[in-house]
């Protein structure tokens, strides 16, 4: 972690995985939940969500549609507190899609790189 007089930096590493449609993502995503209990899966519609926790009850409670895990965040819920869970994002191209509004035509991603920047407790009010 490095640490600047105003923001601290924290390196995350993202895995990315793309493949065609119906090729068997979301059952790896799936897979991914199923291997540590602190891993939550995050869907882009509350439609999938539930249709997702038809297809697997038992990882009911680790399921849940990306609206709902950000009212939870902002409202300061500790259930989906980031110290506590790993993030996976299943259809990240309709998540975004439906984040934005429309269609994005091409995007990029940091693999390796600070993407989370916090203040430091030392420097919040300054």
């Amino acid at each position: 972690m490095k640490s600047s007089p105003l923001l601290t930096v924290t390196k995350i590493s993202m895995e990315i995985e793309h493949s065609a449609r119906a090729s068997g993502k979301t059952t790896r995503m799936i897979e991914w939940l199923s291997k540590d209990e602190r891993r939550i899966l995050l869907t882009y519609s509350h439609r999938e969500e539930n249709r997702l926790k038809q297809l697997y009850p038992e990882y009911a409670n680790r399921i849940v549609d990306w609206e709902s895990y950000v009212r939870s965040v902002k409202s300061g819920g500790s259930f989906f507190a980031r110290e506590k869970h790993k993030v996976g994002v299943d259809n990240a191209d309709y998540l975004l899609e439906k984040v934005l509004g429309t269609f994005v035509d091409k995007a990029t991603f940091n693999i390796d790189a600070p993407i989370e920047l916090r203040e430091t407790p030392d420097t919040k009010n300054t």
